[in-house]
């Protein structure tokens, strides 16, 4: 009894690998997705002066098969306004995410977030921008 129940259990092991090696069973294939590459996930803007304003830029690659598409992007706050384009970026294109930091007017950390919102496979990525407001 023991036999049967090690071979019954062996064989669906054989056939559960067997089904997630079929490239159309695949929950990641490469195929019908964009990738995004960013050249840096954190921006430091070093020290910013209180009440001044910021621009700078996030670089990315389009690395998949299709083009990609950024959905939207939010920021965790309103002294990060960002700008994108809305067109698809084609495969192995380039893009850029700009952004314009405002600094408040007390000095302090600088610790904000964008969430980009693609249609990859990971659908969202978190951005990071880190500094210092001096005055």
């Amino acid at each position: 009894m023991l036999k049967r129940y090690l071979l019954v259990l062996f064989l669906f092991a054989v056939c559960n690998i067997a089904y997630c090696q079929n490239s159309n069973n695949s929950l990641y294939d490469s195929v019908n997705y964009a990738f995004i590459k960013f050249e840096t996930k954190t921006f430091n803007l070093d020290t910013v002066k209180t009440n001044s304003t910021t621009q700078r830029s996030f670089k990315f690659i389009n690395t998949g098969k299709i083009p990609l598409i950024i959905k939207e992007i939010k920021s965790s706050c309103g002294c990060t306004v960002v700008t994108f384009s809305k067109k698809p970026i084609s495969p192995q294109n380039s893009g850029i995410i700009e952004f314009s930091y405002t600094a408040p007017h007390k000095p302090g950390t600088i610790n904000k977030y964008l969430i980009v919102l693609t249609n990859t496979y990971e659908k969202n990525y978190m951005l990071r921008i880190k500094g210092k407001v001096i005055e």
